[in-house]
């Protein structure tokens, strides 16, 4: 193992390199006594101050090679090749627009972007690997790499490809992650895009602008993209979805102006399920012709517009939301529309049981061939709205609905049965329950 720390030259490399190797072993013994580094001032030691320790013009570390640099400023101004491992701690690796080439890093043997002392919960001592003009590519070779690791760390303004990749406790900003296989935990993703990734990150924050999309996904039907435990906001699109199966589980998204959108311009045959979820000024734009299954979801405000296919929603509640528009086939039930403007616009083949629509502008908007009974319509301004050709009420059961402003009898008229709790009295909702 090579060890290399601040003020190494890359002028005196060479001969370092061989000093430190003969007195390793003294240092080994050594160990007890020797005070532990003190962390840099700021994150990725004294990167502001304008000076590098080292730079590196068209670098190869050989395989079998394990280079470490400790609390060093390094300029990268062409290609490292990294055969070998390298450890960053507490170093800043930093690519200028001013220098011509093409700088870049690729990996097939291993690279650690690492914190001085492996601890996420000290300050200062964090690496840094980025860049100030175009994005620094970093290149996992075609066959993967052994390992690319980042703990405790930031990267900025790169732009990656492959993996796999172990990001921990650390900040990203700026990146792009093109068919990456992404390892996560208790990361911030800031700014950046994920493109067709392998493998998705858990655990994880991704804050973003309105003119941003978090992850874009297209044409994988093979296997489900699968979304644990994510935090999103301020993205234009946290998911976009074009052919692709996608999971959602655990995951909440507040502020996104699409949480997911799946557009229905062209034949979009992916499935949507989403479970467990919260959504707050969200919405979901769902035009895809496969499936959605939604379960268990709390939406407050936006929207979930639905158009092309059948929805499954069950044990959700909406919350002041414009509306549920355009569910085509599929069931709604035992869910919870409260204070929306409309909670269903236009569902159409649908059967809608054991729901609650209570204190809304219109509970059920121009609904055509659908299956209504068991619901509870509460204090809504209006219960339905706009032409209707639905069956409001059960066929078998001969059950309708209940309604807050059904002022009819139970006193058995017309061959029912009295105090059953099913109203014998025909209105004030004639063909409609």
């Amino acid at each position: 193992m090579i060890w290399c720390s601040k003020n190494v030259k890359s002028s005196d490399a060479g001969p370092l390199h061989v000093r430190y190797a003969v007195i390793l072993p003294l240092l080994l013994l050594a160990i007890p006594l020797i005070a532990p580094a003190s962390e840099g001032s700021t994150d990725g030691f004294d990167a502001a101050d304008g000076g590098f320790d080292l730079v590196l013009n068209y670098e190869v570390i050989p395989p079998g090679e394990d280079r470490v640099y400790v609390n060093m400023t390094i300029l990268l101004k062409g290609t490292l090749s990294i055969q070998g491992a390298l450890t960053l701690r507490n170093c800043t690796l930093q690519v200028n627009d001013t220098h011509t080439g093409d700088p870049g890093i690729m990996v097939e043997g291993s690279l650690s972007i690492l914190d001085l002392d492996n601890d996420p919960q000290t300050t200062g001592d964090a690496s840094l690997v980025h860049s100030t003009g175009g994005a620094l590519r970093i290149v996992c070779g075609s066959g993967g790499c052994n390992y690319f690791g980042v703990n405790a760390s930031r990267m900025k303004n790169t732009y990656i490809w492959g993996g796999p990749i172990k990001i921990t406790d650390s900040l990203i900003e700026g990146s792009v992650f093109y068919y990456a296989v992404v390892d996560g935990e208790g990361s911030v993703f800031r700014s950046c895009r994920m493109d067709n990734p392998f493998r998705v990150p858990r655990n994880c924050t991704f804050v973003g602008n309105i003119g941003e999309t978090a992850f874009v996904l297209y044409n994988n039907t093979g296997s489900p993209y699968s979304f644990h435990d994510l935090d999103f906001s301020g993205y234009g699109s946290a998911l976009y979805v074009e052919n692709c199966d996608v999971e959602i589980n655990g995951c909440s998204f507040e502020g996104v102006y699409k949480a997911v959108n799946t557009p229905g311009a062209s034949p979009n045959i992916g499935n949507i399920s989403i479970a467990n979820s919260d959504f707050t000024d969200s919405s979901l734009y769902l035009n895809n012709s496969g499936y959605v299954s939604i379960f268990d979801i709390n939406m407050t405000r936006g929207a979930l517009i639905r158009n092309n296919g059948p929805s499954y929603i069950m044990d959700s509640e909406f919350y002041r939301i414009q509306g549920l528009s355009g569910s085509i086939g599929g069931h709604i039930r035992d869910s919870e529309f409260v204070e929306c403007d409309v909670a269903l616009d236009t569902p159409l083949n649908t059967l809608i049981t054991r729901n609650h629509f209570i204190g809304c502008g219109v509970a059920i908007n121009r609904d055509h061939n659908c299956t209504i009974y068991h619901n509870g319509f509460i204090e809504n301004v209006r219960n339905a709205g706009g032409s209707t050709i639905s069956n409001w009420y059960d066929d078998i059961l001969e059950e309708g609905n209940y309604y807050t402003s059904y002022h009819g009898d139970d006193n058995g008229y017309g061959g029912g049965r009295s105090n059953d709790g099913i109203g014998d009295t025909a209105l004030p909702h004639i063909g409609r329950d």
